[in-house]
């Protein structure tokens, strides 16, 4: 019996000792695979800081050209020409960087071995989307601004990224190969084209664009915004544009048959840097983009100033920098010196239907009126016929006028109704001023057969306000029944009310709620507009 009880002790006692051993292992591998878990992760965190943005400024990725053959880029754009002037670097980059330098670098992440191969500019516009991405991080903008890509067109092989802050293009980075492109005429029109682009479908008064080679880049920009090229803050309160009409045709090409004076095709131009000073070149970027989204600006508001437009006459049209006063209120077009509609300045696509599209533009002298342009399919009688309606209807003047060889219809502006004329108790006496106004066309034989908000818009002269009707592409004329016929543009206008009240909470304004109607009809039909095409 103790014998027995002695070889248990002892066995229990190896078993013991077995288990000391095999836990004295087990925490000696736990300890191994903890160190290896603690390099791993030293690791991931100096591979991570590696590719932090702050790192950028040690060293940015080198370039190396490749020694394959490519067809260089060639401008169809017409010369422009330039001049150096100040540009402000934002002073405080080095809040920034301390700020978000520790974000992931897109550049450092997608380069292999601190060196980006390129042979073209398409490649090379890779390498500038990364850089871009970087620059936008700096400035806490992610969430904000977009990059949007260049359409191919035609033969074209240059390579443009274009910036957006919300819905709208607020400026373009153009990508060359070779460091002679920024004294290059040609390049530095289709700079031009793009920045006086951007101004007339955005109506801003300043615009810039960047320049950019592997090694250098420079910023290019208009002579209204020298002043704000000089600030160095972002102090500006940004307006964004509650309905920006973008057409289709933002990225086609520069195409005039008529040459205007080339002394009007200027651009304004930094200091180049170079990325061996990466400070300054990442601030170059950073300090562009944020004038880029400060410049939006809305000419049509009361005050302000013409800056850039794209000039129509009879022949062609371009781009042209020329300032002016606008004007406010109606355009009596029988009393407006018919020289001044031999060029117009158009600032603005207002929208497009079934029949045609509709731009604002301005007189040489600041008084606005609106063009239109039929689609494919119209006719000079159309218009004539649209032209006679608006004298029997309402009494008002028009002008067919030839613009880049195609009959346009030129109206007076008129301001559509907004919520300050229908909104709250105000609904009743619209209501009934409209009903005035069906009535007085339908006794003359006349139904709108489209009466909706979008449709109504506001004349006044020294006694008081009518309302009157446009786009009158939709008016049914010989009708037999004024009664029926005002009772069913009532109730079309009843139920269009009903709908903007409905949504109201979505869409902030009337130009809101409406822009996306007529971006539908925009893209469904065959519209020929008079707008800068784009490469």
């Amino acid at each position: 019996m103790e014998e027995d009880l002695k070889e248990k002790i002892k066995q229990l006692e190896q078993d013991l000792k077995e288990a000391q051993e095999k836990n004295k292992a087990m925490k000696e591998e736990i300890m191994a695979v903890e160190k290896a878990m603690e390099e791993k992760m030293k690791s991931f965190q100096k591979e991570k800081e590696s590719k932090m943005i702050k790192n950028l400024f040690v060293k940015i990725p080198t370039g190396q050209r490749s020694t394959i053959n490519h067809t260089p880029s060639s401008s169809k754009h017409r010369p422009c020409k330039f001049e150096k002037s100040p540009f402000s670097l934002l002073e405080n980059f080095s809040e920034l960087i301390a700020k978000n330098g520790e974000k992931e670098s897109s550049l450092l992440v997608n380069t292999k071995k601190n060196c980006f191969k390129f042979e073209n500019e398409s490649v090379l516009s890779i390498y500038v989307r990364y850089l871009l991405e970087d620059t936008i991080k700096i400035l806490g903008l992610e969430d904000q601004i977009s990059i949007d890509y260049q359409k191919p067109v035609f033969d074209l092989l240059p390579e443009c990224w274009f910036l957006k802050f919300g819905k709208e293009f607020i400026g373009s980075i153009e990508v060359k190969v070779s460091d002679d492109s920024f004294d290059n005429p040609k390049i530095v029109g289709q700079v031009f084209d793009y920045a006086m682009g951007s101004a007339f479908h955005f109506s801003k008064l300043e615009s810039f664009c960047i320049l950019t080679t592997f090694n250098r880049a420079a910023v290019y920009f208009t002579q209204q915004s020298k002043d704000l090229a000089q600030e160095k803050k972002d102090l500006r309160k940004v307006h964004l544009l509650k309905d920006p009409m973008v057409s289709e045709k933002f990225y086609k090409t520069v195409k005039s048959k008529d040459r205007f004076p080339s002394e009007t095709r200027v651009l304004y131009r930094s200091k180049i840097y170079d990325n061996t000073e990466p400070e300054n070149f990442l601030n170059l970027f950073c300090s562009a983009i944020v004038k880029m989204k400060s410049s939006q600006h809305d000419p049509t508001k009361e005050h302000s100033r013409m800056r850039a437009a794209v000039v129509l006459t009879e022949k062609g049209k371009g781009f042209e920098t020329k300032e002016f006063k606008i004007k406010q209120g109606f355009t009596e077009l029988k009393t407006l010196d018919q020289i001044f509609l031999k060029k117009l300045y158009m600032v603005k696509g207002l929208g497009g239907g079934g029949d045609g599209f509709c731009s604002l533009a301005y007189t040489g002298n600041g008084y606005p009126v609106v063009i239109k342009v039929l689609n494919a399919g119209g006719t000079r009688r159309d218009l004539e016929k649209e032209q006679l309606m608006w004298y029997e209807m309402w009494g008002i003047q028009t002008e067919i006028c030839t613009y880049v060889d195609e009959p346009h219809l030129v109206m007076p502006y008129l301001k559509v109704v907004s919520e300050t004329d229908f909104g709250g108790d105000k609904k009743e006496i619209f209501f009934e001023s409209v009903k005035k106004s069906c009535k007085d066309i339908t006794q003359k034989g006349f139904k709108h057969l489209d009466l909706r908000l979008r449709h109504i818009a506001k004349l006044k002269n020294q006694k008081e306000t009518n309302y009157v009707f446009i786009d009158l592409s939709r008016v049914e004329s010989g009708i037999t029944d004024p009664k029926k016929a005002m009772e069913e543009m009532m109730n079309d206008l009843e139920k269009d009310f009903d709908d903007y009240m409905k949504n109201k909470s979505k869409k902030s304004t009337i130009n809101q709620f409406f822009v996306d109607r007529c971006l539908d009809r925009f893209k469904t039909s065959s519209v020929k507009q008079n707008t800068p095409e784009f490469s």
